[in-house]
């Protein structure tokens, strides 16, 4: 564990993306400190989270729940939503399962940053 108290950066949420953040700043910035928070618990070593097959096992607080409002389409029931509370986040626990954002979303992204090769289009390319 750091026992720094000032970083040149601090990033706060260790899910996929503020992992991704904190490697950028490290590679481009050898130099320069980085401190990546997460709310969890250390979940590292624990065989659990390296398996989607064992993800069901993983223990209560590598999750923070959410209930949603009532849902009319499911006769006003509320779902019970969890994230990860762990590095890697949501898909430290998730199974390992993800799925392809919508189209117009990709579009409207590509179009606030002025960048074509965001868009539903370009992205089409990368396909697993």
């Amino acid at each position: 564990m750091a026992t720094r108290t000032e970083y040149d950066y601090i990033i706060a949420g260790g899910g996929l993306c503020g992992c991704v953040v904190a490697s950028r700043l490290i590679q481009a910035f050898s130099d320069r400190s980085v401190a990546l928070v997460e709310t969890g618990p250390d979940s590292r070593g624990n065989p659990t989270v390296l398996s989607p097959a064992t993800a069901w096992a993983l223990p209560a607080d590598y999750y923070q729940n959410y209930l949603t409002q009532p849902q009319k389409p499911l006769n006003n029931r509320s779902l019970d939503l969890k994230t990860g509370r762990v590095l890697g986040g949501g898909s430290a626990v998730n199974y390992g399962g993800w799925t392809r954002g919508d189209r117009s979303g990709y579009d409207e992204w590509a179009k606030l940053v002025g960048d074509d090769r965001g868009t539903s289009t370009s992205c089409a390319v990368w396909r697993s």
